[in-house]
């Protein structure tokens, strides 16, 4: 099946996730710890011929953005191209995964301030800002975590928003978008 194609102006979500490949289970036989996890580890274990159908993605890397436990931040799919992240959501979204267990633990002060400055430069398009379980309630353990406030971050990433943006058109939010360092 081939990546499905979204147009930026069809963006209207931002949905933020939490991932951890640290404890074996069907689709992961083989764990990786959380502050291994890298862009390209994460590739390999979704689009795996004999595992990745597992995971649930049908073999497709899911999200557009990592942020591994070092606060860096890895882009996995160019934003044209849609991620298998929530269903029913994924031809409006664009997805960032957090590498960790945040519905067991705080997220450390570098992670926070990274998923704040990406959410602040992201957000000039979708304009929604939802943790995966406000899209879908039925997800269990919720996500990103109970430690990961939605609200704290939708009002953080805000204030790094520039003034004015809201009235800037689709060339001028991609131009931004671009200039941060993402692929479209």
């Amino acid at each position: 099946m081939a990546p499905q194609v979204i147009r930026p102006t069809n963006v209207s979500v931002l949905a933020v996730h939490r991932l951890s490949l640290s404890e074996r289970g069907d689709g992961n036989p083989d764990p990786i710890p959380d502050n291994q996890l890298t862009g390209v580890e994460l590739i390999r274990r979704f689009t795996d011929h004999d595992h990745g159908h597992l995971l649930g993605t049908g073999r497709r890397e899911p999200y557009h953005l990592l942020l591994r436990t070092d606060g860096a931040l890895e882009q996995m799919l160019p934003l044209i191209v849609g991620g298998q992240h929530v269903v029913g959501y994924n031809w409006c979204s664009w997805a960032i995964a957090i590498a960790g267990r945040y519905h067991e633990r705080e997220l450390p002060d570098s992670m926070w301030h990274a998923l704040v400055e990406a959410v602040a430069v992201l957000n000039i398009v979708p304009r929604q800002v939802k943790g995966h379980s406000e899209i879908d309630p039925d997800k269990t353990p919720p996500c990103p975590g109970k430690y990961v406030n939605m609200d704290q971050l939708r009002v953080a990433a805000g204030r790094l928003m520039p003034p004015g943006c809201e009235s800037w058109d689709i060339r001028t939010r991609l131009r931004y978008i671009a200039r941060a360092g993402f692929t479209l």
